[in-house]
């Protein structure tokens, strides 16, 4: 496949000029489907749209898989998440103009209606085993209803130990006393939480520039500082492991 040139994004960070590659002609193909509110393509679809063979699309989607740009479902190798969008419905959808999206948690809901800057939207929590569901709305570009908490199971520099088992379990609450309840009678322990408000907050721009073919993903660096500006802070928070003693 032959490269082509791309402009660069609109914010900072993004804006650059060269050559765009399979892997990420692969990764905005992906993307755009999700963002219109359809479901990924597979392998096969994406290499007659490119043209390839399907053999250089499968390696293709594994390079995006090991650099956390897309996460592959472990049986199939299709894609199941392009974070913030699911592939598979779940346990969260966004509502917008006849159209719907599923998120995988309840932080990358918040996240989707950010990235696609809707306007009037409605976040459906579904809830499930012992767990309350919820519908939030968006009115004007602003989440209206911040009450709540939001949980992580994992200190954030284990995320991506399982991605999928991390994303299952980042789920809204009323408390946080609901949720350390909730994980412990899953036989999981909370790691830390969030407010609804400071996840509002931090999805402006966790996954800012994802929609652009040419996305270039920021240093670890940069989003730790995300985080730190929330006062999302402390070793749970850490994106890089704890130094041993």
């Amino acid at each position: 496949m032959t490269p082509r040139s791309a402009g660069g994004a609109r914010r900072g960070y993004h804006l650059q000029m060269f050559p765009v590659s399979l892997d990420q002609e692969l990764r905005h193909h992906v993307y755009t489907a999700l963002a219109r509110g359809g479901r990924a393509p597979g392998a096969s679809s994406l290499a007659a749209t490119l043209g390839l063979a399907l053999a250089e699309v499968r390696d293709g989607l594994e390079r995006l898989h090991c650099a956390h740009a897309l996460v592959l479902d472990a049986v199939t190798r299709e894609v199941r998440m392009a974070l913030p969008f699911s592939n598979v419905p779940t346990a969260y959808r966004v509502e917008s103009g006849g159209r719907f999206w599923d998120a995988n948690c309840a932080w990358d809901s918040l996240a989707l209606v950010r990235l696609l800057g809707l306007q009037q939207a409605r976040v459906v929590d579904h809830g499930g085993r012992g767990r309350e569901g919820r519908l939030l709305s968006v009115v004007d570009g602003d989440l209206v209803e911040r009450d709540g908490v939001i949980s992580s199971p994992r200190p954030a520099w284990q995320w991506w130990d399982d991605i999928v088992f991390t994303r299952s379990r980042i789920l809204l609450f009323r408390s946080e006393e609901a949720a350390r309840s909730w994980m412990s009678s899953a036989g999981k322990a909370l790691a830390t939480s969030m407010t609804l408000d400071q996840c509002w907050n931090i999805s402006e721009t966790w996954y800012s520039g994802r929609l652009d073919l040419n996305y270039q993903r920021p240093p670890l660096d940069h989003f730790q500082r995300v985080l730190g500006r929330a006062g999302l802070i402390g070793d749970a928070w850490s994106l890089s492991p704890p130094r041993a003693a």
